[in-house]
């Protein structure tokens, strides 16, 4: 896409979905000066936000972009407060403090007599599907009817290298889960029960789970950073997860889908991966970036991307079939590195480097690649969970000043519906393409061959795989 096509390109807004949950609006309204106001309330047109405040307002759908220029605003600011001053001023809220509860596992007596079918993660290369008994719900806990649930890179590294995330040796610190356990954190479904104190939810409701474990006592989490937990878990990876027909989680972990099909859901945390690392690099409209790896959280890095009104977005991948998808996803400048040194071709597009480089392959030469392709004080976010070490050279960091920064996952707890309900919004307007990032389906019995299996094929033309149980 052009320079010119880039400033008159979708809005995204990313306020606070509605006041739908005491625990994600009324606390952090009250303790940090956030005015959520109700789903599909008015709100001031972009243009007077763009020209009294200096920060982005993304808008409804369809509404216009001012042209790159100093005035335009951040992408958000990552850890201050929102609250409306003038028309609408937006940043990501500090959040409240409240302890986490989370479940540790199959035990104690379940509602549900009957047995279900569970993928459950042994050690490497070692996934068995069993027959478990279901979870019970717990007084603050809701039941979901798994519809979909993705396999992320995440679950593959546990399967190649692991355990990594998963506890192997001793119990999580906060859900006391150890393998085995039932993997599977990319899931949306139907609530099927609801625990006797959860007022905001009902059975039936179609939910994504959001699946951030948290203690909720370290100062990370005092602060509201509950995806910086000193104890960071994930639901199907520190808890029993969604490759299963059904599972249990924490009521303020389920985040309402609204009218949008329930199987997108599942495509929910991969995208809040995604429009978090955009948020925490900093991007503004008209940003030149480029991003190493074009495989699921890549896809959906460049969707997040040109939601966010950067480009050119160069892109650089091995496989053919992933770099036609990533044109899918808005790429402007594809790269097969095996043809073609990526760094010089990015230079050749931009002069001396992009703004913004994504590592989200995870190895040790994207990640140096990553470095070295943004231009003098340029940046890189790095996405990956690496399985190994890398080799570096700090001097290619400090000489041009350039600065690195991780991201991991997505805002939870308290505020579970905070990333993911941007995400939803600008699935349900169309801003974020699910087509682009399912390549198949299969059933929860074929989890190992037709899934895993096929994902670690260096021949695979596959990328993201949704399990139905």
């Amino acid at each position: 896409m052009s320079s010119e096509a880039l400033s008159g390109a979708k809005s995204l807004d990313i306020s606070e979905r509605g006041a739908e949950r005491p625990a994600n609006s009324e606390v952090l309204s009250e303790a940090k000066n956030l005015d959520i106001g109700e789903r599909g309330a008015e709100r001031p047109a972009n243009s007077e936000v763009l020209s009294e405040a200096k920060n982005l307002d993304i808008g409804e759908r369809g509404a216009e972009r001012p042209a790159n220029s100093e005035d335009d605003n951040r992408f958000l600011a990552i850890n201050q407060t929102i609250s409306y001053i003038g028309p609408n001023y937006l940043k990501i809220p500090a959040g409240d403090s409240r302890p986490g509860k989370h479940s540790s596992g199959y035990t104690g007596a379940s509602s549900i007599s009957v047995c279900m079918d569970a993928a459950r993660y042994y050690g490497q290369e070692d996934i068995r599907v069993e027959d478990v008994e279901p979870d019970a719900v717990g007084p603050e806990e809701v039941r979901i009817d798994v519809e979909a649930c993705g396999i992320c890179g995440s679950d593959l590294h546990e399967y190649t290298a692991g355990p990594i995330f998963v506890p192997g040796d001793a119990p999580h610190p906060v859900s006391g889960a150890q393998a085995p356990l039932t993997m599977g954190h990319e899931f949306s479904g139907t609530i099927s029960e609801v625990g006797s104190e959860v007022t905001d939810l009902s059975e039936g409701d179609a939910v994504a789970v959001n699946p951030i474990i948290y203690c909720g006592e370290c100062p990370r989490c005092e602060a509201g950073e509950y995806h910086r937990c000193e104890s960071l878990g994930f639901t199907g990876l520190a808890s029993n997860g969604g490759f299963a027909e059904n599972v249990v989680v924490d009521a303020e972990q389920a985040v309402p889908l609204g009218d949008m099909p329930v199987e997108h859901g599942a495509l929910v945390e991969p995208l809040a991966v995604a429009l978090h690392a955009a948020r925490v690099a900093d991007v503004s409209p008209g940003d030149s970036v480029a991003v190493f790896g074009s495989g699921p959280i890549g896809l959906c890095q460049i969707q997040a991307l040109r939601a966010a009104g950067a480009g050119p977005i160069i892109v650089s991948e091995p496989r053919d079939r992933r770099r036609e998808r990533a044109e899918a996803c808005g790429a402007d400048v594809l790269i097969d590195p095996t043809e073609e040194d990526a760094l010089e071709a990015i230079r050749a597009e931009t002069g001396e480097g992009v703004d913004i480089a994504f590592d989200v392959a995870g190895v040790e030469a994207t990640y140096n690649q990553a470095i070295n392709s943004t231009r003098p004080g340029g940046r890189v976010a790095e996405v990956s969970i690496f399985e190994e070490g890398v080799e570096t050279q700090p001097n290619d960091l400090v000489i041009p000043e350039r600065s690195i920064v991780g991201s991991i996952a997505y805002q939870g707890g308290p505020r579970s519906a905070e990333e993911f309900g941007m995400v939803i919004d600008m699935l349900e307007d169309g801003r974020f393409d699910p087509d682009p990032l399912i390549t198949d389906r299969i059933e929860l019995d074929d989890i190992t061959d037709e899934g895993f299996e096929r994902l670690i094929d260096p021949d695979s033309d596959q990328v993201k795989i949704l399990v139905k149980p």
